[in-house]
């Protein structure tokens, strides 16, 4: 099914889309064709309009420490426009704005709502190549499994992560206003 004819039939499907593609620790990204199913539970499938290269995302595709999880989609910072929600998401709608974020936040575990931490138990960092909800993936090449790095994956044309792991943001008048959802202390420093 191609992206045109999910976004007509209201339903998301699975998209195609290119991504670059780690196929080993130090290997040549690829751009690859790759499967994108749709979001689940409280997810969303984000259009990815621009993302970043960190030195995080070199030092893991460097290391050996995780040599089994590839093939693997990197990139864990992304700004992009939300394609389709998933089943339970209310704070997101198709068209908004968002900023990915690699360490979310549930607004409910003891951290989240301590009013003195962001470090959420249930959305933390995500090493392993899942997804926070079901533990698998959403990327694929002809039906074989292709990994995530901290539940983002950027590096790719469209990408599905957590409702909790992006924030809405608005362009109003040339500024950029970043909607924060309550208690949350993320603090992000843009340049226009």
């Amino acid at each position: 099914m191609s992206l045109t004819d999910s976004v007509q039939n209201k339903q998301p499907g699975v998209i195609t889309c290119k991504a670059a593609v780690a196929w080993g620790p130090g290997k040549p990204m690829v751009i690859e064709e790759v499967e994108l199913s749709p979001p689940q539970s409280m997810e969303i499938r984000v259009k990815v309009v621009c993302t970043s290269l960190c030195r995080s995302d070199v030092t893991a595709w460097l290391s050996q420490a995780q040599a089994s999880i590839y093939p693997r989609i990197f990139g864990h910072e992304a700004s992009g426009i939300v394609e389709s929600v998933g089943e339970g998401v209310t704070e997101f709608v198709e068209g908004d704005h968002v900023l990915t974020l690699f360490t979310g936040e549930c607004m409910s575990c003891r951290h989240c709502t301590s009013g003195k931490s962001n470090i959420c138990q249930v959305l933390g960092l995500k090493r392993d190549g899942v997804m926070h909800g079901d533990q698998k993936t959403r990327f694929s090449i002809k039906g074989k499994p292709v990994y995530h790095y901290c539940a983002v994956s950027s590096f790719s044309e469209y990408t599905v992560v957590h409702s909790g792991c992006a924030v809405k943001v608005w362009v109003l008048l040339g500024r950029l206003q970043i909607s924060l959802k309550d208690q949350r202390w993320s603090f992000l420093v843009l340049g226009l």
